[in-house]
């Protein structure tokens, strides 16, 4: 179901203008009334049930267990405003003309921030969303869980070439025994796992829908019921280091090396090394499995605005204001064009062709760009050539919508970047 969206005009931030806090959509609402009506609760059932997206992926911690990613004690500090910009249109891959109203309501926008120079030139959030509530990220998580590996490698922690196994021996007989960090972080290490979202009975729904705990078991089910059971249950297919091939559960067991090494859940280390020291407006929080494990290959949710700030940061080489957040070594080696030559994604992935892949992010074939994605339509684009920085948080339900948007998604933030 396609939700209204007010008219273009509305959405734009004028010079000196707080975000437009729009009224609610005319579409039947969920979780409204008190208590709600029966027919529209949202569970962990229905959580992902198309009339019930938008509001799942807003309000994940009403539905599932999380911990906090703490901003911590200090003031926030506020993003800048610049002169605001008219969205263009721009051309989808059969040649047919996508304006930006239609492009918004295609891909089932929730929000929508883009900064340039490091000032925020367009702020839009839909009917019913609250700019101050965390949106979920989805498999954006797995760009944080690959970055705090990055700097940890650069500190000398962890040793990209070790295998996982020496530094989780549960692993020693699984897919991870011999796969190395660095194949495992390019998702190039051979894991029987099937990803099809699309397949209700796929290991990633195993994954997502009963060891991260986002759904009930079925009955009569007797598979793992925690994310590091699974990864322990999963086997090696092929050989290591071979070719991309796009599995969730690798940020799972790069999680785990994180966690062994700092003695610290990625949740604590994402709060101290970077919420707390880039001011961010609000807490973060991140998804737990039944035994308490932060979901890090697709639990994390947060504001569009602290997303963007995250984002401008790695733009400027780890830095933000006088301190160095993540060493410039770890930032270049992310936009460097040799790991897009190195670690080209087959043109079979739903990335355009030339995409490359690296330490769970998404490398484009321009150069000086990096890329997180998430499930249903949340992005993170980084654009250094460019000057930009774009979030954008949708609830495209699974199906043709969901690839129809990540590819709209994609050419509009090309065309946005081109006009600087």
């Amino acid at each position: 179901m396609l939700r209204k969206l007010l008219p273009l005009g509305l959405l734009l931030l004028a010079a000196n203008a707080s975000p437009q806090v729009l009224p609610a959509s005319a579409d039947p609402a969920v979780m409204t009334g008190f208590p709600p009506p029966p027919a529209k609760r949202v569970t962990r059932k229905t959580q992902v049930d198309a009339a019930n997206l938008h509001w799942t992926l807003t309000h994940m911690r009403i539905l599932l267990p999380s911990i906090a990613i703490r901003r911590g004690p200090q003031a926030t500090e506020e993003l800048p405003i610049g002169r605001s910009i008219d969205l263009p249109a721009f051309e989808d891959i059969d040649g047919t003309l996508v304006r930006p109203e239609e492009w918004l309501l295609r891909t089932h926008s929730d929000a929508l921030l883009i900064m340039h120079d490091g000032k925020i030139i367009f702020e839009g959030y839909v009917a019913d969303m609250d700019p101050a509530e965390p949106h979920t990220m989805q498999s954006m998580t797995k760009s944080f869980t690959g970055l705090l590996a990055g700097m940890l490698i650069d500190e000398g922690r962890i040793d990209p070439q070790k295998p996982i196994s020496f530094y989780v021996p549960e692993l020693a007989g699984s897919a991870w025994g011999k796969a190395t960090v660095q194949q495992t972080l390019d998702m190039r290490a051979a894991v029987r796992y099937d990803e099809d979202i699309k397949n209700s009975n796929s290991d990633v729904r195993r994954y997502y829908g009963v060891a991260a705990g986002l759904f009930p078991p079925p009955e009569g089910y007797d598979g793992p019921l925690s994310i590091y059971e699974l990864l322990e249950r999963l086997p090696q297919d092929g050989a290591h280091g071979k070719g991309f091939i796009y599995k969730s559960v690798h940020p799972e067991a790069i999680a785990w090396v994180i966690s062994r090494v700092t003695g610290q859940s990625p949740a604590k280390l994402i709060s101290e090394r970077i919420w707390q020291p880039l001011g961010m407006t609000a807490d973060a929080y991140v998804t737990v499995d039944p035994a308490g494990i932060a979901m890090m290959g697709g639990g994390m949710s947060a504001t569009a605005r602290d997303l963007a700030r995250f984002g401008e940061m790695l733009r400027q080489r780890g830095r933000h204001g006088p301190r160095q957040i993540v060493p410039a070594r770890v930032t270049d080696r992310l936009f460097s064009a040799s790991a897009r030559t190195a670690l080209a994604v087959p043109d079979g992935s739903w990335a355009l062709p030339g995409y490359g892949y690296h330490d769970f992010w998404w490398l484009p074939p321009e150069g000086d760009i990096i890329e997180a994605h998430g499930g249903f339509g949340q992005h993170l684009h980084i654009n250094r050539r460019a000057r930009t920085v774009i979030v954008k948080f949708s609830s495209a339900p699974i199906g043709p919508e969901y690839d129809l948007a990540k590819r709209l998604d994609t050419l509009a933030f090309r065309k946005i970047d081109a006009a600087f």
